[in-house]
């Protein structure tokens, strides 16, 4: 899936919209020019069991939103491979009670923006290995950050989102920044 200025993936106007990776497949966005940026709309729900590669530069930008009013629900049981931003529910126009649950008893997730290696999509695109940049950030319904270091970092939330981490998650980064600059950043 690849897409720049239009929906990577328009899921429709559904409340249970399913984007499901569960054949241990991979998935990649962002085109071959950096900075892309993938969106997908309409999705209430992501579940995650392969490899999800999002971004292939430290300037792209993946958003995955649910529709108005909807809550979304992200289960990780697999590898989230982000270069740039990730973002869960950026237009905060979510229902409050969205979740992000990574990693089950059984099957540990894997957010990595650190460690990751270079891989080629079906159509050609290179996706670098991992660049360690402290620009990588996942957001959950986090609308906007901005700033410069750990002293000013400024958030601005949509309605309430959850993360919860399981027993055998795993986390990679090579800078003090697990999602937005070291933090977690969730409404």
């Amino acid at each position: 899936m690849v897409s720049n200025d239009a929906p990577a993936g328009a899921f429709g106007a559904g409340a249970a919209n399913t984007l499901a990776n569960n054949l241990n497949a991979t998935i990649f966005t962002g085109t071959a020019a950096a900075g892309s940026v993938a969106d997908f709309t309409g999705l209430a729900n992501v579940i995650n069991a392969g490899t999800f590669y999002a971004g292939n530069s430290t300037t792209s930008v993946t958003n995955v939103n649910p529709n108005a009013g909807t809550v979304q629900t992200v289960t990780n049981t697999g590898v989230l491979n982000v270069n740039g931003a990730m973002n869960f529910a950026n237009l905060g126009t979510q229902s409050a009670g969205s979740t992000f649950t990574n990693g089950t008893a059984a099957a540990p997730g894997k957010i990595d923006m650190s460690q990751f290696i270079a891989a080629k999509a079906p159509d050609g695109t290179l996706f670098p290995a991992s660049t360690h940049a402290i620009g990588d950030i996942v957001s959950l319904g986090t609308i906007s950050a901005t700033g410069t270091s750990d002293l000013n970092y400024k958030y601005v939330f949509g309605p309430a989102y959850n993360f919860v981490g399981r027993m055998g998650k795993a986390y990679s980064t090579s800078t003090p920044r697990w999602a937005a600059r070291g933090r977690l950043p969730i409404a």
